[in-house]
């Protein structure tokens, strides 16, 4: 199990997303750090209902094996 934790990595963003979102927090009267956390907040929820699907299709093929055996 400890082989499968490893580091997080430093979340990179490029030049063109920060260019956008500091374009849509100076219209705003924002800081751009607001639409980047905003960014990185929805891409994590996106990568947690993805593994929810993975996590959810793994069950379903041991129900399916364990049916066939």
């Amino acid at each position: 199990m400890l082989e499968d934790l490893v580091m997080p990595k430093p979340v990179q963003i490029d030049a063109d997303l920060y260019a956008r979102a500091a374009a849509a927090a100076s219209r705003e009267g924002k800081q751009v750090e607001t639409y980047i956390n905003e960014l990185i907040r929805l891409q994590i929820t996106d990568v947690e209902r993805m593994h929810q699907i993975v996590r959810a299709l793994d069950e379903i093929a041991i129900e399916d094996d364990a049916k066939g055996a």
